[in-house]
């Protein structure tokens, strides 16, 4: 055997020795056990144990240094990130024991009290001091970098937290996945320059490194940690922000509903409408949104930058051209509803206006969807508290201005009232006055949300330069938004071709349905939220590369949905007639028939709410994963090619009157939970390949 085989032979025995011993207690019999020497034979090239181990300890730091020089990568980003797993991650194939970890830091350990560890583990330090200073460096010099980084402090930081990072692994046993997943965010936001793009290089270990996660406080986010309470704090604020924004309608509704009853019907015959149009292109804002949570799950940031300042700008062309199109035809579609002679200029002035200011109404609910695939519900709904207040403050006014309006009298005013006619003579715009009010809080928001993200210290940042056409965006986006605005689509012409059944009817189930439509908004909220945060949550772990987390989180949201509803169901069954009553003025004409009908409507759909929010969590995850095609096909199939004949074959073929109506929301919500259920049980939804995204160059901003 020659003297490096020899050497060799001695270094694998006295690893070995350490996994079973440890330091301390680890003896020369002991390492002679593991090798084919005897202990004399140990001696004749080491004095004592403390010089092998020494020895032993020297080779080891010197195997890990032509580690650290074999580190490659096209960028100083992926150099440095290599460098990262290098130290805190073996290779596949030289897992150590973690007996050996625990020798390894005993040896360590010696350090202040003995001169010869001492003087190899300062000459280690400087040696990874020295890598990290050059890969910064390199960074700084190509701009890949903050031009004011203080490379020496940036590594002896790094240096501080690998030595940390080793030690805890061992002492308390915390994986260093977590630290260096940590590492990859305080790089991102800390050392990489603004706008430069950071690709997840692989790392000098031969394996793919892992995309940064973006960490969360307390250990908790989208993508880690437990399910329910991210969840829970994307979906709270967005129940609220909901509830914001439902209120619009809520405000109109109550204020127009003692105004006129012909001015609450054109109400009823106008949403519809409206939804039709924001559907059109609510896919967009969806795109985004899902664009935005995988990439932000995939680590790059900056990727979910470009994609919501793309979306922002496509997002408001077409929203202008969807609002000049529904201007020009929507008096034709009053007209094919079947409005009434008296309903139909009320319903025309209205959707006028909307139509108008549409690219306010869309804008805002981008800035949302973006806001939220970030993981920023906070904000939103923030910016939504705001516009409602001033719109609820509009209403009256601008419906009612200074002549019989019932707020100076709610609030004993009557005078105030007077005077202010007498100065002004305003009489109010009606249910114009309404859409007005909408309109104006609805751009208000939009104007604050565009400053919010150009500044870009919460969610994410657009930027002008970002905003220019990209055709492949373009592409990709079409491919997600397409489907979702399908869905979206569907829905609305479901409620639209229901209306002409409704239509059908005297204005009284009308109105009902009108009232009814709005409660069920209302009751909604807690599913469309939790599916909202389903939605973000599956995107961010799909492009984490965690679908079980994806799948834990859609069936968790379901079961907390479906008990939620229910227990809003138990409430809404039994005070249907309270609940609809706040929307009927008691002095308009067939009031009571109009409360009458809409407890009726509450009775049959309140026992199966549970079950739209099992479909709506499901659905969520559906598009979180980019499968909107899926969601679209399940909504679709649920209200049009369920609800729709249902209704109209049990109010006119089975003459069941306004009941059928009524039936077929029931029973489709039954249906549409069940397939979308069996449809997610198929687990199609985990075939995704995350594209990258075309989007800046590094550079850019």
């Amino acid at each position: 055997m020659s003297a490096e085989e020899s050497t060799s032979d001695i270094t694998e025995g006295t690893y070995r020795a350490l996994c079973k011993y440890g330091y301390a207690d680890v003896t020369m019999e002991d390492i002679a056990a593991e090798t084919d020497k005897s202990k004399s034979a140990l001696h004749y090239h080491y004095d004592s144990k403390h010089d092998l181990l020494v020895s032993f300890f020297d080779d080891l730091l010197e195997g890990f240094t032509e580690r650290l020089d074999a580190v490659e990568g096209e960028t100083a980003y992926e150099r440095l990130v290599s460098l990262i797993d290098t130290i805190l991650l073996p290779p596949d194939d030289d897992a150590p024991d973690r007996g050996f970890q625990t020798a390894v830091l005993e040896m360590k350990a010696q350090g202040p009290y003995d001169e010869a560890f001492r003087q190899h583990l300062q000459a280690h330090d400087r040696t990874l001091r020295d890598h990290v200073e050059k890969h910064l460096a390199a960074g700084v010099e190509s701009g890949e970098f903050r031009a004011d980084l203080d490379v020496e402090a940036s590594a002896d930081f790094l240096v501080t937290v690998f030595n940390g990072a080793q030690t805890r692994s061992v002492a308390v046993g915390r994986p260093v996945e977590e630290t260096r997943e940590t590492l990859r965010a305080h790089i991102d936001s800390m050392i990489v320059a603004d706008g430069v793009q950071s690709e997840p290089p692989r790392s000098a270990v031969g394996r793919a490194a892992p995309v940064r996660a973006r960490v969360q406080p307390g250990g908790t986010g989208p993508h880690r940690g437990g399910i329910a309470k991210p969840l829970f704090i994307l979906a709270i604020p967005i129940v609220i922000t909901n509830l914001f924004q439902t209120a619009y309608n809520l405000a109109d509704t109550f204020w127009v509903g003692r105004y006129s009853t012909d001015a609450l019907a054109a109400i009823s015959f106008a949403f519809p409408m409206v939804f039709l149009l924001i559907s059109l292109g609510m896919g967009l804002s969806v795109a985004g949104s899902v664009l935005i949570a995988q990439n932000i799950g995939a680590g790059d940031e900056r990727q979910a930058d470009y994609a919501a300042s793309q979306t922002v700008s496509f997002a408001v062309v077409v929203s202008i051209v969807l609002g000049a199109v529904g201007y020009f035809v929507v008096d034709t579609l009053v007209q094919i509803y079947g409005a009434s002679p008296d309903v139909r200029p009320l319903a025309v002035d209205y959707m006028e206006v909307i139509s108008l200011g549409l690219v306010f109404m869309f804008g805002f609910f981008v800035f949302i969807s973006l806001m939220r695939g970030a993981g920023d519900t906070v904000t939103p709904m923030v910016v939504m508290g705001i516009s409602v207040v001033v719109n609820i403050v509009l209403d009256p006014f601008l419906i009612f201005g200074f002549e019989n309006n019932p707020l100076f009298a709610i609030i004993g005013m009557s005078g105030l009232e007077e005077q202010l006619f007498a100065m002004t003579g305003y009489t109010g715009d009606g249910l114009r006055g309404a859409a007005i009010a909408t309109i104006f809080s609805r751009a208000l928001a939009f104007v604050i949300g565009l400053g919010i993200m150009f500044r870009g210290n919460q969610g994410v940042q657009i930027r002008l330069g970002d905003m220019a056409p990209d055709p492949e965006f373009a592409k990709r986006i079409l491919e997600i938004g397409v489907p979702a605005s399908v869905e979206g689509v569907g829905r609305a012409l479901s409620v639209n071709l229901l209306l002409i059944v409704v239509g059908l009817f005297a204005t009284p189930v009308v109105s009902a349905y009108g009232i009814g439509t709005r409660v069920l908004s209302v009751v909604f909220m807690p599913a469309i939220a939790m599916a909202r945060g389903v939605e973000t949550m599956s995107g961010q772990n799909i492009g984490a590369d965690k679908p079980d987390r994806a799948a834990a989180t859609a069936a968790f949201a379901s079961k907390a949905s479906f008990l939620i509803l229910s227990a809003v169901g138990v409430i809404a069954f039994v005070w249907a007639e309270p609940i609809v009553s706040i929307f009927v003025g008691a002095d308009q004409p067939d009031a009571g028939r109009v409360i009458e009908v809409g407890a009726q409507f509450m009775r049959f759909v309140a026992p199966t709410f549970g079950f739209m929010g099992i479909m709506r969590a499901y659905n969520g995850s559906f598009r979180g994963a980019g499968k909107t095609t899926t969601a679209a096909i399940i909504s679709v199939g649920t209200l049009m090619v369920f609800r729709l004949p249902v209704a109209w074959l049990g109010s006119q073929t089975f003459s069941l009157g306004s009941d059928g109506l009524w039936l077929s929301f029931a029973l489709s919500n039954a249906f549409g939970a069940t397939l979308a259920y069996l449809w997610y049980q198929r687990g199609t939804w985990r075939d995704v390949s995350l594209d990258r995204t075309p989007g800046p160059t590094p550079g850019d901003d």
